[in-house]
């Protein structure tokens, strides 16, 4: 289980320079206004982006160190990319989506969080105890 969270961590990661490529890139051509006044599309976007790239490298750094923080800050991370492409798929339908993306996207995402929050990760990321030195006989 702990190399299984550090890979979500490293594709948690990706994520985050991914988005912050494309945040990047928009801002540069020009059309984040654009996208701000194109309403709830723009708005849930923008979102999205604010809670991968704040919550997104704190949960990478501390789900590789297999911190609980970082288990649940990965759920976050992944749920709300979850629900995002829920949402897209179904309030913003047009004949030019590629639905078998989306439901990858969808899929993917669900599949990393019920893998975080299940049993096995708990335990993975819970406080170990330090070892106890055995007394030093003289």
């Amino acid at each position: 289980m702990r190399i299984l969270l550090r890979l979500i961590a490293g594709f948690t990661f990706l994520s985050v320079v991914g988005t912050l490529i494309l945040v990047i890139r928009i801002w540069h051509w020009g059309g984040m206004l654009s996208l701000v006044r194109s309403g709830s599309f723009g708005i849930l976007t923008i979102a999205g982006w604010v809670i991968t790239l704040v919550v997104g490298p704190p949960a990478v750094v501390l789900l590789w160190k297999q911190n609980d923080a970082g288990r649940i800050a990965a759920i976050i991370v992944w749920g709300s990319i979850c629900l995002y492409y829920l949402l897209f798929a179904v309030l913003f339908r047009n004949p030019n989506m590629l639905y078998g993306q989306i439901t990858f996207d969808i899929v993917g995402s669900a599949v990393l969080v019920v893998v975080l929050l299940s049993s096995r990760a708990r335990l993975a990321c819970q406080a170990q105890p330090l070892p106890i030195d055995p007394p030093i006989e003289v």
